[in-house]
């Protein structure tokens, strides 16, 4: 496999998850490295994109971490692709939106 460059923050954020014992979600990131939530994500999804197993950790204590085996990244595919499938059902739902008459189809209480 070809060795990747990583740019700095890649290097701080790759530091900070794989010395952890346990799994650290994003928001202590975000406090830890002083970048906003956006950027964090951004930099998270770059690792994947350069081969770093970086997975989402759903149950128990919740937050991401370096995959160490591989029933870890697939549960963690898993969970990517349930969310991907509801964005989706969701931008149907937007996509046939009347934009002239949604109030009148809305009952409130």
């Amino acid at each position: 496999m070809k060795k990747v460059q990583l740019t700095g923050n890649e290097r701080l954020l790759l530091s900070i998850i794989e010395h952890k014992e346990e799994p650290i979600n994003i928001k202590e990131l975000v406090n830890i490295t002083r970048l906003n939530r956006r950027t964090v994500l951004g930099i998270i999804e770059s690792l994947r994109k350069k081969g770093v197993p970086v997975v989402g950790k759903r149950n128990g204590k919740t937050g991401i971490k370096i995959a160490t085996t591989q029933n870890e990244i697939n549960e963690s595919c898993m969970t990517l692709a349930q969310q991907s499938a509801k964005m989706l059902r969701t931008s149907a739902y937007l996509k046939t939106s009347d934009l002239k008459h949604w109030k009148e189809h809305i009952k409130t209480m």
